[in-house]
């Protein structure tokens, strides 16, 4: 399985890369902030990084105020990966996704279309599927389709999701599951790549995850909160004053990144610091779930 880090920061990619050579994070981009990323990721840095996969931007499209109405198109989209290909005498992009402009459970008429249209023109985009109980699923089993992704805000539980891999694994079809890095999701099931921006906004709302050798069960995440936001709603979580593994958390930060809990704190450093222990977790959760899948069976892999 990859775990592909969403719009990650260059500032925490050379933190990574200089503090593990041989750390290579699997990346995504978006079609809507390729402003950068492109010539950073995929030319300037691109033997420092492991996979890289483009997302169309649709959901930056549809969610983002930062993005201008209409500036992200199917047509755009097909223009622009043209001229990668036509730019460059090598793929820019491992992998990159249908235009699922439709989001919402009867969106695969436009969605359908979209993918179509980037078909005729010659490329060869990943389906996304966003509804799970109408035709997307059984209609590109049937095509003999073997490699979708899943978009849909219809999985929330493992049942829904044990729902849909038991129609697309034994059909043979790779699995990409967007957005998710639940533990729980990743572990239990072959996923064959998954994708998340949780090494931002773990810390945007003031906790660290770290896996911790000495919990109890398979999952060993712990998210710590860190009390630098009044936060009344804080009294269910793992904070760092009451953390049983107070000093081993030390103890980890100092040998891992040369640093306390005190330098997350920062006023200046510490948003930047969380958010180098959060992609560090994730890079690490790839490997703890790879294993887990080999002792399971599981042939997963892309």
């Amino acid at each position: 399985m990859k775990l592909y880090h969403a719009a990650l920061f260059p500032k925490i990619f050379f933190k990574i890369n200089n503090l593990f050579p041989d750390e290579k994070l699997n990346i995504l981009l978006s079609y809507a902030n390729t402003d950068y990323s492109v010539e950073f990721f995929c030319l300037k840095y691109r033997d420092k990084v492991g996979g890289i996969i483009l997302d169309s931007g649709t959901w930056t499209a549809n969610h983002s105020k930062s993005i201008f109405p209409g500036s992200v198109t199917v047509g755009g989209f097909i223009n622009y990966l043209l001229t990668c290909k036509e730019l460059y005498t090598h793929p820019l992009f491992d992998e990159y996704f249908s235009f699922d402009i439709d989001h919402g459970n009867k969106g695969f008429g436009i969605n359908y279309q979209n993918y179509l249209s980037m078909i005729k023109a010659g490329l060869s985009p990943t389906y996304v599927i966003h509804d799970i109980y109408g035709d997307e699923i059984s209609y590109f089993v049937d095509k003999g389709v073997k490699r979708v992704a899943l978009g849909s805000a219809q999985i929330k539980t493992l049942e829904t999701l044990d729902y849909v891999m038991n129609k697309l694994k034994p059909a043979g079809v790779s699995v990409h599951l967007f957005g998710h890095t639940k533990f729980d999701f990743i572990s239990n099931f072959p996923i064959d790549s998954c994708d998340s921006a949780g090494w931002a906004y773990t810390g945007v709302f003031g906790d660290i995850k770290v896996w911790n050798p000495k919990k109890d069960g398979i999952n060993k995440t712990d998210q710590i909160y860190l009390e630098e936001y009044s936060d009344t709603g804080t009294k269910h979580k793992i904070t760092l004053s009451n953390y049983e593994y107070r000093d081993d958390l030390e103890n980890f930060l100092h040998d891992t990144f040369k640093m306390s809990s005190w330098d997350l704190l920062k006023e200046h450093d510490g948003n930047y610091n969380k958010m180098l222990v959060n992609a560090y977790y994730y890079s690490q959760l790839e490997k703890i779930v790879n294993q887990i899948h080999k002792d399971k069976g599981f042939n997963t892999g892309f």
